[in-house]
């Protein structure tokens, strides 16, 4: 990209550019949440690529700060921050795809570095349907080492009890249409299907809902998975000792999945009062560099009031082990294995414009009032995901402190400018609420219609005419992320669910990420549609119809249905590992 800067480097760890992927076999501390996963592996890399990619080409008086928890904080003597940042993915992606490994040879190396174990049995025939079916990147799969590692703590014979169990448990009440499980439950089999005479027999417990359901407190997945590390089953999660044998949470609520010393661990963040207050203060700017970090929440504690998952208390943790339960949906602060949404997933899309042909240049977005679970007078639905975006893109009065675009990659990017909000949302995006209004009842519906204006649905082919495509997460994860991505628009991401795709993507190449406040969506709009007055110069549109095209070739090339296909098939073969009474007999040693 020719108008990009490769970022620049200074002696203070603090001051780098952000790195990636496990350097060395995986440990506990790296898949913890908070600050202790941290310390392992991606920072260090940030370093490393500070130091060996960048070189001392600028002042570090004018290099921006990349910090641990995946946000950049911009330093306004410096050039703008999304020069470099376009210019340390792209590096970054190159440089991920070339060491991938292509030989099976080399793919058992590169697992036992990672994981520090062998492979699972049928490995090889797994390694057959990758080279056969042309899927990439076939190391990225450390999302299910995650998802997993904690079990390989507990004795397998309490695993198949606890799964037994939990099959027959109540998981809350809520309203889904029978529909809707079968259309879910469907596309989990339908995924197998190509695959299953390849899999070990094994049984497997799926939550019907759109959201996580499992939840572990911080010390009881550091205890499990410091026994997988010592490689001895924990025998003695027993309801009647479980306390003998582990602490007690040293907090309470959803801070209790995190570290003590990360900043939810530490202290919660009071709850806004006015979700519209963070728009009017003239704040450090700062973006997101690295999409991973930035979405563990105990990191970014902030998060834990601006998403209806946490407005209710967190599931209990079960008087006996967690039972292993798959989801189609997870967050840093659950447990649940996380598997593959099938919903909305297409192909490919047909008679989408060319970048330049694409009639609207706004921000597009249209969807249900979801992701409040339980609207009322007195909940807090209005600091919800949707809820809030809606609000801001559609306010009419009150001012932003907008950091401007600049002519020159070398020119200090400055300081934010004040602007009216109405005049940025008028030129810039077109977001709107479908109706009528969901998951209220009664007054409360016609409260949010007279806060909100409600239209007709459109139809999924309208979004092919916007060069800039939104986002949001629902009551769970987005299911229109494929859709979205398949178009040459350019799709701005804002999300709290790491999906199994989250290891084989590269923001800022593919997309562009947006923080959970929103606080950076109008300084990234001014970046490529150029000055906020109106008259687009300094604009950057070559930059976001690169990304726009890049987030398509990635979609048809990385999300295919053979890509599905090739992380459930793994998935499904260290589950059975797991599960099974001789785990460690079934290895694959070339």
């Amino acid at each position: 990209m020719s108008d990009v800067r490769e970022p620049d480097a200074s002696a203070d760890p603090n001051l780098c550019t952000p790195g990636s992927g496990p350097k060395r076999a995986e440990t506990p501390e790296t898949i913890l949440p908070g600050r202790s996963r941290r310390t392992a592996g991606r920072h260090r890399a940030v370093i490393r690529y500070m130091i060996n990619f960048v070189g001392k080409t600028r002042d570090p008086k004018t290099a921006h700060r990349y910090g641990p928890d995946g946000v950049l904080e911009v330093n306004q003597r410096g050039p703008h921050p999304i020069y470099e940042m376009i210019a340390w993915a792209e590096k970054e992606w190159k440089s991920k795809n070339a060491k991938a490994s292509k030989t099976l040879d080399q793919a058992v190396a590169e697992y036992k570095r990672r994981y520090g174990r062998a492979p699972p049995k049928g490995f090889d025939k797994w390694w057959s349907y990758v080279k056969a079916h042309r899927v990439q990147l076939p190391d990225e799969y450390d999302r299910i080492y995650h998802d997993l590692e904690p079990f390989w703590g507990v004795d397998p014979l309490i695993l198949q009890a606890s799964r037994a169990a939990r099959e027959h448990e109540a998981v809350g009440y809520f309203h889904h249409f029978l529909q809707e499980w079968e259309s879910r439950s469907g596309g989990q089999l339908e995924l197998l299907k190509p695959v299953q005479g390849l899999l070990p027999d094994f049984r497997a417990t799926f939550t019907a809902r759109d959201v996580p359901n499992q939840f572990l407190p911080y010390e009881s997945r550091k205890a499990a998975l410091e026994a997988a590390a010592q490689k001895k089953g924990m025998s003695f999660w027993h309801a009647s000792i479980l306390e003998k044998n582990f602490p007690k949470p040293k907090a309470s609520g959803w801070s209790s999945a995190c570290p003590p010393t990360s900043p939810l661990g530490q202290k919660p963040p009071p709850r806004p009062t006015d979700p519209q207050a963070i728009w009017k203060v003239e704040s450090s700017k700062s973006f997101i560099y690295d999409h991973k970090l930035a979405l563990d929440v105990c990191d970014h504690p902030s998060q834990i009031h601006l998403n209806g998952i946490f407005q209710s208390p967190p599931p209990p943790p079960s008087k006996d082990l967690p039972a292993p339960s798959f989801s189609i949906c997870s967050t840093s602060l659950h447990s649940d294995i996380l598997s593959i949404p099938t919903t909305d997933w297409l192909e490919s899309t047909t008679d989408d414009p060319q970048w330049n042909q694409k009639p609207h240049s706004k921000i597009y977005w249209r969807g249900n009032n979801t992701g409040a679970f339980e609207i009322s007078k007195d909940g807090w639905w209005n600091l919800t995901q949707r809820a809030r975006f809606i609000s801001a893109v559609n306010a009419k009065d009150g001012d932003l402190f907008v950091l401007p675009s600049t002519e020159s990659k070398y020119e200090p990017v400055g300081m934010g400018e004040r602007t009216e909000q109405a005049l940025l949302n008028e030129q810039w995006i077109d977001a709107l609420f479908t109706g009528p209004p969901v998951q209220c009842e009664g007054a409360m519906c016609k409260e949010l219609e007279k806060e909100y204006k409600f239209v007709d649905g459109e139809p999924s082919y309208f979004d092919k005419q916007w060069k800039f495509l939104m986002d949001i997460d629902g009551n769970g994860c987005s299911s229109r992320f494929k859709r979205l991505m398949t178009t040459r628009g350019l799709v701005l991401k804002s999300t709290i669910h790491p999906e199994w795709w989250t290891d084989r993507i590269q923001a800022w190449v593919h997309y562009v990420p947006i923080k959970y406040d929103y606080t950076d969506l109008y300084d990234i709009m001014a970046f490529f549609k150029g000055d906020i007055d109106g008259t687009g110069g300094n604009g950057h549109d070559e930059p976001a119809a690169q990304i726009g095209a890049g987030g398509r070739k990635w979609s048809v090339t990385f999300f295919r249905k053979e890509d599905m296909i090739a992380y459930v098939y793994r998935l499904f073969l260290e589950y059975a590992r797991v599960m099974s009474p001789d785990r460690d007999q079934n290895n694959f040693e070339v």
